[in-house]
């Protein structure tokens, strides 16, 4: 299939043979201003009714951009995030991937368990970061644990074409970062820059950290919160 991070995500879903997959909805859009409200609260009760029709459901697993302002409030994801946790139950496993163009919020990480977020950008890792969220998802549902996850915000918007992971700050700390997973001291990480034309309250760029256990995570999101926000005035 096409190799954006719905295929990524669904075609490891798929392969699981302990997997019953029930499909949703998919809306796809241009970058543009803020969202009709009614566009969203159909997505939202297509997503909520295929949960309800089918409960129990073990886990949801979700494809979002993550930069979605709607023309009544700012948190487009973490309303959706909001109203699936609702449908869905507090035991129920929710897994998304996200562009690095994404706000994270604090309703946003109040309602998914497991959150990853394209490394590159220009964006060439989309297919595995759709991919990782369904790793971590389904072993979280095989092992009944959720792992901890931590984010911290900054207050820092960067220029999107001057910000690339190629060359430069940015890809010293995306390889220093892969450099800690691959030593097993965390699960996951992701380094969201933020789209910068939001005009919403809680806009700003965050370092998101998956991890064994909520000490490691906080203390990576800490460190590669303050390592990104260093490099403002240099970006």
């Amino acid at each position: 299939g096409k190799k954006d991070h719905t295929s990524g995500m669904l075609n490891y879903i798929i392969d699981a043979e302990d997997t019953t997959v029930i499909p949703t909805a998919m809306y796809r859009a241009a970058s543009y201003g803020r969202v009709e409200q009614w566009i969203c609260q159909q997505f939202i009760d297509l997503v909520c009714k295929t949960i309800k029709d089918n409960a129990p459901v073990d886990g949801v697993f979700l494809t979002l951009h993550g930069g979605m302002a709607l023309t009544e409030e700012d948190d487009g994801i973490g309303l959706i995030l909001e109203k699936i946790r609702q449908a869905a139950g507090e035991d129920c496993v929710i897994a998304a991937s996200t562009d690095l163009h994404a706000n994270i919020t604090h309703k946003v990480m109040k309602n998914v368990d497991i959150l990853t977020g394209f490394h590159e950008y220009p964006h060439t890792d989309i297919y595995t970061t759709g991919q990782r969220a369904a790793i971590l998802g389904m072993q979280a549902l095989r092992t009944g644990v959720k792992p901890a996850m931590a984010c911290v915000k900054i207050p820092m918007i960067l220029q999107a074409e001057a910000s690339t992971t190629k060359e430069g700050p940015l890809h010293d700390l995306i390889q220093d970062a892969e450099a800690v997973q691959a030593n097993g001291e965390i699960i996951d990480f992701s380094i969201y820059h933020m789209q910068p034309w939001f005009d919403c309250q809680e806009a700003g760029a965050a370092a998101v950290v998956i991890a064994q256990t909520p000490e490691q995570a906080r203390r990576y999101a800490d460190e590669f919160a303050r390592r990104f926000f260093g490099l403002r005035k240099v970006l």
